[in-house]
């Protein structure tokens, strides 16, 4: 191995040890956000392919009657591909069958074959595969509001890396661990960002001058 490849395997190393900003829900939203219409199309493809077979799942909750457990959504590494052309494929991906009936049945009591949609996965920097989840900010868009992005890049006007979203998630850390309660979380959360906004500017580091020395 040369020298050159030899710091190659470092650089890689060090990148997917911090490839959070990877994540396919971060992908996704690059990608409905870009300038460019075909890589518009393929994030709103993406988009339509998780709420298929998500769509799929719940339906088979119903019918069946049987829930499946809910699990908290994870914010996983994924494995990054080094020779990739383009950010859109630095994540290594696949479909996998969704397991379910061979059949269902019909009003008038017929069944009909059911062909269930595939279930798209990504694979995280331990070698094994997760499925792939929307970004919670496009949860709400309707189908019409997918197809308009295909035209438009989408757009929202919530900060992102601002100093405010910093002091909020490290406020909602701090209330997940001393509150039990989503209730009380909450709670705690609200009253310490209405206290901040009204004693904003209203309170300094300079009013506060420390002791020298001398006066102590």
């Amino acid at each position: 191995m040369s020298a050159s490849q030899r710091r190659k395997k470092v650089v890689f190393q060090s990148i997917q040890q911090n490839a959070y900003m990877a994540n396919p829900e971060s992908v996704i939203l690059a990608m409905i956000a870009d300038k460019d219409k075909n890589v518009r199309e393929r994030g709103v493809s993406i988009i339509q392919t998780v709420r298929a077979s998500e769509a799929f799942d719940k339906y088979i909750e119903v019918q069946s009657g049987v829930k499946r457990p809910k699990r908290i959504r994870k914010f996983i590494v994924p494995k990054l591909n080094f020779n990739c052309k383009g950010y859109t494929n630095m994540i290594i991906n696949k479909f996998e069958e969704v397991k379910g009936p061979g059949t269902i049945p019909t009003s008038d009591g017929v069944s009909v074959p059911l062909r269930p949609p595939k279930r798209l996965m990504f694979m995280t920097k331990l070698d094994t595969y997760e499925p792939v989840t929307v970004p919670p900010l496009v949860e709400d868009l309707s189908p019409e509001d997918l197809e308009r992005i295909k035209q438009h890049p989408f757009q929202c006007n919530i900060p992102c890396h601002s100093q405010a979203v910093e002091h909020t998630v490290a406020l909602v850390t701090k209330s997940t661990k001393q509150y039990r309660t989503e209730k009380t979380q909450l709670a705690a959360v609200l009253s310490t960002a209405a206290a901040r906004k009204e004693f904003k500017g209203k309170i300094s580091h300079k009013r506060f001058k420390l002791a020298k020395d001398k006066d102590v």
